[in-house]
């Protein structure tokens, strides 16, 4: 037994030294550098933050789950994330940028426990719509929020106690809701857009990661921010190109969509 369990690892690593060299031999390099017409059009027609029409100053928002369209901007979603208003989030949307609330869909998985909180009483594993925000402290209410504190969930002592003055005795709850009140929703999607072959050789997609400020009432997209990616698995150095923004990969959305009085403070 004792020898089994000093050679597994090693057996491992031979396996997967033999399935990257397989892969050397049978992929070839794609020589980088070479232009994807497609992926030039989207960047040079879609990449980028663009503001279509000014949002209004809001009171709250509407954050969606994460998001993947891997069958095309046209299909239905392939997956959703866990949703809901993570304990990071919630802290620089209510205290650092001065929202009175993030209402937010939130997606029940097994190990939901240690990354998020759905509600105010202590229970951790149910999906539903959820309003966040701070209210004045008192045990019940605060229970949930407590609880992550200290046991340091994500981090999350060290951020509390970074914005204590500013918390003021106050906590994060989130409150179960039978729908959402907010206009406008902010997304974060991921979108198989094409799949243009490289030099002639298929097994290629372009990808599009998206940012967007959307109108619910009307559907309406009013801020878009889009980044673009191309890999080609038919090759060994299958990452291609790209256009992703520093704008885009860190989209400041709350610059586009302002809470009531904005008061920002920039933070880590």
């Amino acid at each position: 037994m004792a020898s089994f369990l000093v050679l597994a690892p090693v057996s491992v690593l031979l396996v997967s030294c033999s399935s990257y060299q397989l892969a050397r031999a049978v992929l070839p390099i794609a020589e980088e550098g070479k232009p994807v017409p497609e992926l030039e059009e989207l960047c040079k027609t879609e990449g980028g933050v663009h503001v279509y029409q000014q949002p209004p100053s809001v009171e709250g928002f509407v954050l969606k789950p994460e998001t993947d369209y891997l069958h095309g901007p046209d299909q239905p979603a392939t997956d959703q994330g866990w949703g809901g208003c993570s304990l990071n989030e919630c802290l620089r949307y209510l205290i650092d940028y001065g929202y009175d609330f993030v209402e937010a869909q939130y997606n029940d998985t097994p190990d939901a426990l240690p990354r998020d909180f759905a509600d105010s009483v202590d229970r951790h594993d149910d999906s539903g719509l959820y309003r966040y925000r701070l209210v004045p402290r008192e045990e019940r209410q605060c229970k949930t929020f407590d609880w992550l504190v200290k046991h340091d969930v994500a981090g999350f002592s060290y951020r509390v106690r970074d914005r204590k003055a500013q918390l003021g005795g106050r906590c994060i709850v989130a409150e179960r809701i039978p729908g959402f009140t907010a206009r406008y929703q902010v997304e974060r999607n991921t979108i198989i857009r094409a799949q243009p072959d490289y030099d002639g050789t298929s097994g290629g997609f372009l990808t599009e990661y998206q940012h967007v400020i959307r109108d619910r009432k009307t559907g309406e997209i009013m801020v878009k921010g889009s980044g673009f990616s191309y890999q080609n698995l038919s090759y060994i150095n299958k990452h291609l190109g790209n256009c992703i923004s520093d704008d885009v990969n860190i989209f400041e959305f709350w610059k586009y969509l302002p809470p009531v009085g904005y008061r920002a403070v920039r933070r880590n």
